[in-house]
């Protein structure tokens, strides 16, 4: 699956991503306003959630990788999880991408 704007492509999570998961859930510039940094252990099984297979009907999050399309460079992750019939949407990004508009 794949989803692409003007400027971005967004396609599902892999293992490959491993080390950008990390990345975003540990740099104080992402993470300062969000939550505090996860250890390990929790921060292993979260990224493990996020690639299991999403249907519309599941309880899982779909989670997808943001990439620029001009340089191909992966920037942050997005995504979406319904429980109890509420929404809830988020992203993260590098710092090298904030203040780009991404997220309005």
């Amino acid at each position: 699956m794949k989803v692409s704007t003007q400027r971005l492509t967004m396609s599902l999570i892999t293992e490959d991503d491993w080390s950008l998961f990390v990345s975003l859930h540990t740099k104080p510039q992402v993470i300062q306003l969000c939550f505090d940094t996860p250890d390990e252990t929790v921060l292993k099984s979260k990224f493990e959630s996020r690639l299991t297979p999403w249907e519309a009907n599941s309880n899982t999050w779909l989670c997808m990788v943001i990439i620029d399309k001009l340089s191909g460079q992966k920037m942050g992750v997005t995504g979406f999880h319904l429980e109890d019939g509420i929404a809830e949407v988020g992203y993260l990004l590098l710092p090298e991408f904030h203040g780009k508009s991404y997220g309005t």
